[in-house]
């Protein structure tokens, strides 16, 4: 604290007394609180600090650093997900924290980079996590998934997710596993670097997938919008697309086995026969590339922290494009590689009605005594043009996929009865050796979308088995228990 504040070096004797005695101190009013809490000098100083704990929210980081240049803004940064609030502390003989939204954004980043947890946020509810350990739980639980063979889940890495709101691109939760418990970090330092899943890794903007049939939503908008398909327009699938030397499976409705479908139906049961065609046959892999930009696809996000690019399936992006990378392309494979962000982000430009907003973690500024000095404002960073009938028809096959998938049929309406009012899309994205990434991203109400959440699993078994975790996350956001209806 004496090194840290007052930017003394710790080279000396005095400052080493000084320090050790600060210490000592602390930890004796710390013993005399815990005994007397009720006491009246004990009991106000123990009011006041769990006053100040309440006031920064579930999530407190104080970043303190030696360098001056680290210490302006940092010191007073408190990143709480909803609000970051710069204290008026004196430091460096008299300099202020100016409460502005430089030293707020500077306090995220510098307490991101000292190891706070950043990523594990909520807006007053814990529901994202544990919606997200308990998915990984059971999925790498030999007790609960019985799959047999290999890639079944059981060896299942990580996974994230992220919640948004649609009309002002605001973060309202995110979460990244496997993680760690920011109270006990330092103890637990050597257990957390010896995991070789790397609790510090980020994957909600650090990572990058393919967004398997999660893209298809996209595809289906843009070829409504460019006339290659309409409404009742259908396509035969024969258990795959097989044209033009090409051979894809698509083994994604064999319960419901028709030899045509519209687009409604094929975004349902993620007909990859259906998008292969439409895209491959009748559309152009520039203008797809055109719309997936609009969307944010491959875009910076907005957001204040570090964020990875990923990139489109395009030929521009790739020095040996093949005919079965465009293809395989309109079904969310090929070189697409996108962030949970990103595809949170493109998700809730669909369903506002193609208007991309800056996402940002920064919701306002406050000084110590609540004075709000910064309230951040929607930003318009790209436009789609969805028409109201385009709109209609991919919300009505995103609501019937969400209605006629088994697993996420009995999570949305049997578990939590939302069934009915949520729009949604899996996908299960091949990254080679039999190995898959499950997503589900999911919008809600149907008819004025509010919150747009999106999860993945590394290594998991079905985008459908990851809905658990939208199916928790929309619940407790639409029906939120009585104490939480101020959050």
């Amino acid at each position: 604290i004496y090194q840290g504040v007052l930017g003394k070096k710790a080279d000396d004797k005095k400052t080493m007394t000084v320090s050790r005695i600060t210490v000592v101190v602390i930890a004796v009013l710390a013993y005399l609180i815990a005994l007397n809490p009720n006491s009246s000098i004990m009991g106000l100083v123990s009011n006041a600090w769990a006053g100040l704990g309440s006031a920064f929210g579930p999530i407190v980081v104080m970043a303190l650093f030696w360098k001056r240049t680290n210490l302006k803004g940092a010191i007073a940064g408190v990143a709480s997900g909803i609000d970051v609030r710069i204290l008026p502390l004196k430091i460096h003989g008299g300099e202020k924290a100016s409460g502005s939204v430089a030293d707020a954004i500077k306090a995220v980043k510098y307490a991101q980079a000292a190891g706070a947890d950043i990523c594990n946020m909520s807006w007053g509810t814990t529901v994202y996590s544990e919606a997200l350990e308990t998915v990984m739980q059971n999925i790498t639980h030999p007790g609960y998934n019985t799959e047999e063979g290999e890639h079944t889940g059981l060896d299942a890495q990580g996974a994230a997710v992220i919640v948004m709101e649609v009309k002002t691109g605001n973060i309202l939760a995110c979460a990244s596993y496997p993680t760690y418990n920011l109270s006990t970090m330092h103890e637990d330092w050597k257990e957390i670097e010896e995991n070789p899943y790397n609790p510090f890794f980020n994957r909600a903007f650090g990572a990058t997938y393919a967004p398997g049939s999660t893209f298809k939503v996209a595809v289906a908008l843009a070829g409504l919008e460019e006339g290659a398909i309409n409404r009742y327009s259908t396509i035969k699938c024969a258990h795959g697309y097989h044209k033009n030397g090409m051979h894809i499976n698509c083994e994604n409705h064999n319960d419901y086995y028709s030899d045509s479908l519209n687009v409604v139906e094929a975004l349902t049961f993620s007909c990859n026969a259906f998008f292969i065609e439409m895209g491959y046959d009748k559309f152009d892999i520039y203008k797809m590339a055109e719309y997936c930009k609009d969307l944010g696809l491959g875009q910076k996000t907005g957001i204040e922290i570090n964020e990875l690019l990923g990139q489109i399936a395009s030929p521009e992006n790739s020095s040996n494009w093949l005919e079965y990378e465009e293809a395989s392309a309109y079904i969310g494979q090929s070189i697409h590689e996108y962030t949970p962000l990103q595809v949170g982000s493109y998700i809730s430009t669909v369903a506002n009605g193609g208007t991309r907003y800056a996402t940002h973690l920064l919701h306002s500024v406050r000084t110590f005594s609540g004075e709000i000095v910064y309230k951040q404002e929607s930003q318009v960073l790209s436009t789609v043009g969805i028409s109201s009938s385009t709109l209609s028809t991919v919300k009505e096959g995103m609501m019937e996929m969400v209605k006629n998938s088994g697993t996420a049929s009995m999570y949305m309406y049997n578990v939590y009865g939302i069934k009915d009012t949520v729009c949604g899309k899996s996908g299960t994205a091949q990254i080679g050796g039999g190995r898959q990434n499950c997503w589900f991203t999911a919008f809600a109400p149907k008819e004025d979308p509010r919150i747009v959440v999106t999860s993945i699993v590394e290594d998991g078994t079905s985008g459908a088995s990851v809905s658990f975790i939208d199916a928790a996350i929309l619940a407790a956001y639409l029906n939120p228990p009585a104490e939480e209806t101020a959050n």
